[in-house]
């Protein structure tokens, strides 16, 4: 376990979805992110890729905007990745 600069880690990310990112012509929005002590990279690392890639994957005919944010909260943090969709279309 380490302390991980979630910054580094997004921007990781972003690197190896920056094909698909380019592809959906998406817009990501990031806001400066905590150092998280105690947490493993690769998995914080796995868990923003999958969140970042289900919302360029799932995001039905609307370009996508991504905002990812955190927000401490006493004793933790909340990390948030939102996106533009707000219904899904059936």
């Amino acid at each position: 376990l380490a302390d991980n600069d979630m910054n580094e880690v997004v921007s990781e990310v972003l690197n190896v979805l920056s094909l698909t990112i380019k592809e959906a012509d998406a817009t990501i929005i990031c806001n400066p992110l905590p150092v998280l002590p105690g947490t493993r990279r690769t998995q914080m690392a796995q868990l923003m890729q999958n969140l970042i890639g289900n919302a360029l994957k799932y995001r039905g005919s609307a370009k996508p905007e991504i905002y990812i944010d955190a927000i401490e909260n006493e004793n933790y943090w909340i990390l948030a990745v939102k996106d533009n969709i707000l219904s899904y279309e059936s």
